[in-house]
């Protein structure tokens, strides 16, 4: 008998500009893979078009947005937000986290989507300001880094695709290969050694934890 998949809870906001037009925030409490972990995603077709996945037609994130009616209302509503007013946003999204009864130990931007513009990165790395007890965490294929030093409570993974240009790294900073991917193997054995994501995790958070050098990422395709 085929397992139940479990049902993660949503958190949506509404927020009006002066026009009167009506604009929709919504978080996912998790999913399948990252567990009961609170996270935000943007449309990949707003977000990722000029991106390589997107492109070749690898993005896992594109089956689920034409599989599910709610999850391409919400993740769409995020994006044409995000894109347009991003600090009212941010600020909804400040609003989950401080009322909270307990401080989210672990936040995940898009599972689905991507950095859109350096305004909306800037104010990634300023809410990681505000709730320094939360761990937050972003993948990104662009080179758009936060205004000033990077929060500690920041992990940025910048994340490759084979025969494309490698994203740019500042210290502190992951990056992420598809197992496939031959510069693992041509630029020589990395130190430290690649890291291989276990596919689980609430029970790893590996990627939540940036300490010292850190060690390449290795994901099998979803």
């Amino acid at each position: 008998m085929a397992k139940e998949k479990k049902r993660y809870r949503s958190y949506v906001r509404y927020w009006t500009d002066e026009k009167g037009q009506t604009f929709r925030l919504s978080i996912s409490f998790g999913n399948s893979k990252i567990g009961e972990t609170p996270n935000v995603s943007l449309s990949p077709f707003f977000t990722c078009r000029e991106m390589p996945c997107f492109l070749d037609g690898s993005c896992y994130a594109r089956k689920a947005f034409a599989q599910y009616s709610g999850t391409r209302n919400a993740w769409t509503q995020n994006a044409i937000f995000a894109a347009q007013y991003p600090r009212e946003f941010f600020a909804l999204l400040g609003e989950f986290l401080e009322r909270r009864r307990k401080p989210i130990p672990f936040f995940r931007f898009h599972p689905a989507g991507e950095v859109p513009s350096q305004e909306y990165m800037n104010e990634i790395g300023a809410l990681a300001r505000r709730f320094p007890q939360t761990r937050f965490l972003v993948f990104t294929k662009t080179d758009f880094r936060p205004r000033g030093r990077r929060p500690r409570n920041l992990a940025i993974i910048r994340s490759s695709w084979p025969n494309v240009r490698l994203p740019k790294t500042s210290p502190g900073e992951r990056r992420a290969f598809l197992a496939e991917d031959r510069r693992l193997c041509t630029q020589g054995r990395p130190k430290p050694a690649p890291f291989v994501c276990p596919g689980a995790c609430e029970t790893c958070r590996a990627c939540w934890h940036v300490t010292g050098t850190p060690s390449p990422i290795v994901f099998h395709r979803h």
